[in-house]
């Protein structure tokens, strides 16, 4: 991670793209949220999003792109082509999608958690693009730090000290 790092804070359904070195893309409290980066090794060029929820209902997509699983890709992609992104070098990464409230049955419509990363996956699928590090599931939230300088990402939380993807 840079030392003299500019820390950009992603909110609930906020996103960010950039190609600063010195940046660094924070996101605190991921349970069932994702924090879902887009990266280019070769230009720096990054992107991130604090998804909150699977799906977008008709109109919110344009609303909030960043907020949804099955919205964000797209969007960040098409933020990252004002920039000349060559698609087939990105490194896609997530975090998150934790499930923090315990139900009886797994499956139940409140696993929002599991139900944001099953709606990555597919969306990822759809694009051609591959999830190439992921820190996903459990039953505990966790934060990211997203690094500009190299791409990689250092997750803390409950027994993720020290994590990097």
């Amino acid at each position: 991670m840079v030392e003299e790092a500019k820390v950009v804070i992603l909110n609930l359904g906020e996103w960010w793209v950039g190609n600063s070195r010195e940046t660094v893309v924070a996101m605190h409290g991921l349970g069932s949220c994702l924090g879902v980066t887009l990266y280019d090794p070769l230009t720096k060029l990054g992107a991130a999003a604090h998804v909150v929820l699977p799906n977008a209902r008709s109109g919110q997509e344009e609303e909030a792109p960043a907020k949804f699983a099955d919205t964000v890709l797209p969007f960040l992609l098409s933020q990252l082509e004002e920039y000349h992104c060559q698609k087939h070098r990105l490194v896609l990464k997530a975090v998150g999608g934790a499930n923090v409230l315990r139900f009886p049955r797994p499956e139940t419509v409140l696993s929002i958690g599991t139900r944001n990363e099953d709606t990555l996956r597919k969306a990822a699928k759809d694009l051609d693009l591959t999830i190439r590090a992921a820190d996903l599931g459990g039953g505990h939230g966790r934060s990211m730090r997203f690094s500009l300088e190299d791409g990689k990402i250092l997750v803390s939380g409950f027994g993720r000290e020290g994590l990097i993807l």
